[in-house]
């Protein structure tokens, strides 16, 4: 295990000779470096591995001089038949490759069904949910995780194993701070019991006690405010990795952070207050088309939006004004509000014919009556704003619903509520102490009531640890089935090829990703990290150049159009652009370079930087694209680097195929999940955000979380020590005991506002809308910006100085090769538009605001949000409605088919809307039958469905 370890200590001292190396798109005319031979060439002794049994049957000859290279070819296959397990299997002529095509056509034929109405508008946002958690079902079916009685054993234990690890961080927080509380407690007690039976010590023992207390106020509060956020948040996005490494053999391929919209491109999740605004407007307009009861009038509704629209027109005036050249959230708000002016102006086309017709409403045909053809287009570009704005609705719930964390949430519930009986416990301790006057002797009440307060932790502590685990895996199933139901309602669904209309087998390998590929892709972050920071590197260097010079402060960009500032945000934005158009950013550093004159020592380390980052781009594309032989013949990674590649994917073969267990192949993987933490941790963006979203729990309602609690019990506990030790120890003091008694009502009052902070879903949409936006606004951090100091004691916070300075001093990569000495540019301060502090501070008072009637409605139960699930019956609830005028015996074959569907409950309330009410789902009394010009649907039809529902906030 010592050489196992020794192999990981990959830092600069260790490995001079892994430095930034030439590259050529030929790689048989790159030259040759002994420190980036390929892992098969270089490596003195093979890999021990286990014997490959499921997909490929690699060969044990690792005792010859090819054996690393043996095994790298069959890992390459196994690799290859992973990405095509599932064409495989549906072209399979097997029994189960039938049962699996009767699967995939029930699934097809549903999601054809409801894109084809979600297209039309005419799917209620209920319905796409029932059809799309039908759906989801369906996938999970398919790819083996869930058959017709629910989850597979082998889901439910990948699934706890995920579970146990994800909630490692919290349990291990909560189980210092109450060993804390109960040490000091416990101890407390004895002290107070043996100042009773022996007084001539009691001054001693009295200032042993309050010693002791000064001591477990400061190590709580350290606890609590670094462990618990800084720790635990950077610890966050260990356990994160970890989980998918964990995870169950096909995961579903979508993430929380973005979907596939209507067109087809991926998308940030929508923006539920901007959605839920722009539904209000568009809901008004349709009823007042649909002269529904008690809609607004045209014309006022007319008066209103032109009002709105010059309100929204002076804010676009008044920020560009400000930001001539917007960055970053300017950016994204002058967007949003740009995208909100379109929205009226189509919503005003849409009612200045109503409004000049509404008294026009007769027709000379009789009983049926028509719209002119000049409102056809506007009301239709109407609807199809209700539809898009429904649809984005029904996937922000959906997304929601992927972050519930309900069983999960239901132990922090508890927890609360034994926190709220420890500090009522604390209460009557207290009232007793001040009704009681410090008598002499033993007091049992105090007694008692410090011991049932110890019990009451002890409970606490045991009850979470044990349970958490397999809650956490519940969850984890619950997000499984929600995440494939997003897929079930996006157009990342859709199984059929675009060139003939048939189902495509490759479509279903791309929904899923398997133990394999999620290493390459981790693998991928880290090569990702690197270019990162070869590319601060660049920018030091032009920076440090422009410094000495002071000549030149912006260059063109290389379309022409704009010039680009030569600052840190200024040249990675352009960066950016460039790469997510798929160009390379050779042209413009080295345009840039010519244009401010560097010398030439500089010219050739930003030329070895580029080199390098070109290299990183091949290795990224052949990980992407799972060709682990061509990583090792290109010479595209360290040999340290493959060594690891290879191990963690040998690791993967024992968990997933069935393997012996080997040692080493295990601290690989661990190396890797490593990588991929760091890739967040050592970015503030990443950082910053899981550290918010743990802070934000923490201090809910500054006084509510479960940190608070202790933070209350540690600050209580010093201010009465303190003025107990300032009235002299062997004092009575009245003031210490109401220090007390207010500690013991704040304690008990806390967990009660702040006991469903703990669901998550809350907490984890902030986080993620902030990462959406922030990727969108374009808002960027440079490498090693993170807020603790490099290591892997995530527990144990040092916080970063250059960090709190904004100074880029750190061109450390994660994994090698490493930037050449000569190639380190001087240090250099940057601009940051990231303010941790602001959103921790959302994250504490947004979730669940502290004076809102929803704290009374909710504080003794979850809140009424629907995690995801499975549907016991999908075919039935798929299966097309039937004609009305079916004979009576269809009609009774049919009910006994499908199950009566579930009223509705609170549960089952869209978590895309704060609402305690259902969707209203085309409510109201129909008006006379009027068709439109065209068309044998009335305007009631057209409206039906397409998010006629009402949006309460």
């Amino acid at each position: 295990m010592s050489i196992m370890f020794d192999c990981f200590k990959t830092f600069r001292n260790h490995q001079p000779e892994h430095i930034v190396v030439d590259a050529f798109d030929d790689a048989s005319e790159a030259p040759v470096d002994e420190g980036m031979k390929s892992a098969s060439a270089r490596r003195d002794r093979s890999l021990p591995r286990g014997n490959f049994s499921t997909h490929v049957d690699v060969p044990s000859i690792l005792g010859t001089k090819d054996g690393l290279r043996k095994t790298i070819d069959a890992l390459d296959k196994a690799i290859k038949a992973e990405r095509s397990t599932w064409q495989k299997k549906y072209k399979s002529k097997s029994e189960s490759g039938d049962a699996l095509r009767k699967l995939i056509g029930e699934y097809d034929a549903g999601y054809q069904r409801l894109l084809t109405e979600r297209e039309a508008g005419t799917v209620s946002i209920d319905d796409m949910e029932h059809r799309a958690t039908a759906l989801g079902t369906l996938l999970a079916r398919v790819y083996g995780l869930a058959n017709e009685q629910g989850w597979t054993d082998e889901t439910k234990r990948r699934c706890k194993e995920m579970g146990d690890a994800y909630v490692y961080p919290s349990v291990f927080v909560n189980d210092l701070s109450s060993g804390l509380l109960i040490a000091k407690t416990l101890l407390g007690l004895i002290l107070d019991v043996a100042a009773m039976g022996s007084p001539a010590h009691a001054v001693a023992l009295h200032g042993t006690k309050i010693a002791f207390n000064l001591s477990y106020a400061v190590l709580q509060s350290f606890v609590t405010c670094c462990v618990s956020t800084v720790g635990s948040g950077t610890h966050q996005s260990d356990v994160y990795q970890r989980t998918l490494h964990l995870a169950t053999e096909f995961m579903p391929d979508q993430p929380t952070t973005s979907y596939t919209n209507v067109l087809g491109d991926e998308a940030p999740p929508p923006s539920l207050p901007h959605v839920k605004k722009s539904l209000r407007l568009v809901n008004a307009v349709v009823r007042t088309i649909r002269k529904d009861a008690g809609c607004e009038s045209a014309e006022n509704l007319l008066q209103s939006l032109q009002t709105r629209r010059e309100r929204v027109e002076r804010a676009i005036e008044e920020k560009r004004r400000k930001h001539p050249d917007p960055a970053g959230h300017q950016k994204l708000e002058l967007k949003r509000l740009d995208e909100h002016r379109g929205l009226i102006e189509d919503l005003l086309k849409a009612l200045t014919p109503v409004e000049t017709n509404s008294d026009d409403t007769g027709s000379a045909d009789g009983d049926e009556d028509t719209f002119e053809g000049p409102r056809l287009d506007p009301v239709m570009l109407v609807f199809r704003h209700q539809a898009r704005l429904s649809d984005e609705l029904a996937v922000a719930d959906r997304l929601l619903r992927a972050n519930v964390q309900h069983r999960v949430g239901n132990g922090k519930w508890w927890r609360s509520m034994f926190n709220m009986s420890n500090g009522l416990t604390s209460i009557i301790k207290a009232t007793h102490e001040i009704a009681d006057g410090h008598a002499s002797g033993y007091d049992f009440g105090i007694i008692t009531a410090g011991l049932v307060s110890t019990a009451l932790t002890v409970t606490q502590v045991l009850l979470y640890r044990c349970t958490q685990g397999s809650a956490s895996g519940e969850d984890h199933c619950a997000k499984i089935a929600s995440l494939f139901a997003l897929i079930g309602q996006t157009k990342r669904g859709d199984l059929r090829s675009a060139r003939n209309g048939r189902i495509d087998p490759k479509a279903l390998d791309k929904l899923v990703i398997g133990p394999r590929m999620t290493r390459m892709t981790t693998l991928v972050k880290g090569l990702n990290f690197n270019s990162a920071v070869h590319m601060l590197a660049i920018i030091g260097h032009i920076k440090c150049h422009i410094k000495s010079s002071a000549t030149i402060s912006e260059v063109r960009s290389p379309d022409g159009r704009r010039m680009v500032p030569l600052t840190f945000l200024g040249l990675q934005r352009e960066f950016n652009a460039l790469i997510k158009a798929k160009k390379h950013i050779d042209a413009f550093v080295n345009a840039t370079l010519e244009r401010i004159r560097v010398r030439d020592e500089t010219e050739a380390s930003v030329t070895r930087l580029l080199q390098q980052i070109a290299i990183n781009g091949r290795a990224v594309k052949a990980c992407k694209k799972g060709k682990l032989s061509e990583l090792d013949e290109d010479d595209l990674l360290a040999p340290e680097v493959m060594e690891v590649l290879v191990g963690a994917l040998q690791h993967a073969q024992h968990l997933y195929s069935g393997d012996d267990y080997d040692a080493y192949a295990h601290g690989c993987d661990e190396r890797l999940i490593r990588w991929g933490a760091e890739t967040e941790i050592r970015v503030l963006t990443g950082n910053g955000k899981q550290i918010s979203a743990k802070g934000g729990p923490t201090f809910s309602n500054i006084f509510g979380g479960n940190g608070s609690f202790f933070a209350i019990k540690a600050l209580g506990t010093a201010v009465s020590s303190g003025v107990q030790l300032g009235a002299g120890i062997d004092s009575p003091s009245e003031a210490s005991d109401w220090i007390d008694l207010a500690t013991a009502v704040f304690s008990c009052c806390g967990p009660v506002c702040g006991s469903t902070s703990g669901y998550a879903y809350r907490t984890v949409k902030l986080k993620n809308e902030g990462r959406a936006a922030d990727k969108e606004a374009d808002v960027i951090a440079p490498p090693n910006s993170g807020i603790q100091m490099q290591g892997e004691h995530d527990f144990m916070p040092v916080f970063s100085l250059s960090t709190m300075r904004r100074r880029a001093d750190n061109f450390d990569t994660l994994i090698p090769p490493f930037i050449a000495p000569e190639d380190v540019p001087p240090p250099f301060d940057y601009e940051c538009e990231v303010s941790v502090m602001r959103d921790m501070w959302e994250q504490m008072t947004k979730p669940q605001p502290l004076f809102s009637s929803k704290v009374l409605k909710k504080w003794a139960g979850p809140p009424f949000r629907k995690p995801g699930s499975l549907d016991p019956d999908p075919q039935a609830t798929l299966e097309p409605p039937r004609s009305p005028d079916l004979d009576p015996q269809a009609t009774s074959r049919l009910a006994r088919r499908r199950k009566k569907p579930p009223e509705m409950t609170r549960g089952d309330v869209s978590s895309g809307s704060d609402s305690e009410e259902p969707y209203d789902i085309g409510a109201g009394p129909k008006a006379d039958r009027r068709t439109v010009k065209g068309t044998d649907k009335t305007s009631d039809e057209y409206a039906e469905g397409l998010a006629a529902a009402s949006i309460f906030v």
